[in-house]
């Protein structure tokens, strides 16, 4: 049997691409895939925190507020202004009220409006804004009333 001098092409591509690999991630690559990775986490938590304030109210409609006149909070799309009615303030750890983390960067409220013509039926409307969000983003629901 003949002995084998030198690396097998396997080898070889293997070694460059873990080369490659460090490479990329020293180069700068690792600043982007980390800065799209807590971009992508927000996003995900700011979702998490609609879908638990709608599954919360869809559960338990009887105890909040509706509103039959939401003028003030549908026509006011204004970004210096619209943090005044948006109660409640968001970060990646927590969702609460603005007096409790004046230093969270996302707010967020809802109203909640009848629908017209269908009794029972109710349109939830929760309105988000952050500093990574061009002006704000609006979630719409509909809550089946009991």
């Amino acid at each position: 049997m003949k002995k084998q001098n030198g690396f097998t092409i396997v080898e070889v591509m293997i070694a460059v691409a873990i080369l490659g690999a460090f490479a990329y991630y020293f180069a700068g690559g690792g600043d982007f895939l980390s800065a799209r990775n807590k971009q992508i986490e927000e996003l995900m938590v700011m979702d998490r925190h609609v879908n638990n304030l709608y599954e919360n109210i869809q559960s338990n409609i009887d105890i909040y507020q509706i509103t039959y006149d939401p003028k003030d909070f549908n026509d006011n799309s204004d970004p210096t202004k619209i943090n005044a009615y948006l109660p409640m303030a968001w970060d990646l750890k927590i969702l609460t009220d603005v007096a409790n983390c004046t230093t969270c960067p996302g707010r967020m409220g809802f109203v909640i409006i009848p629908l017209d013509g269908y009794r029972g039926l109710y349109k939830l409307t929760v309105r988000v804004t952050h500093p990574k969000i061009p002006k704000f983003k609006d979630y719409t629901f509909l809550i089946n009333g009991k």
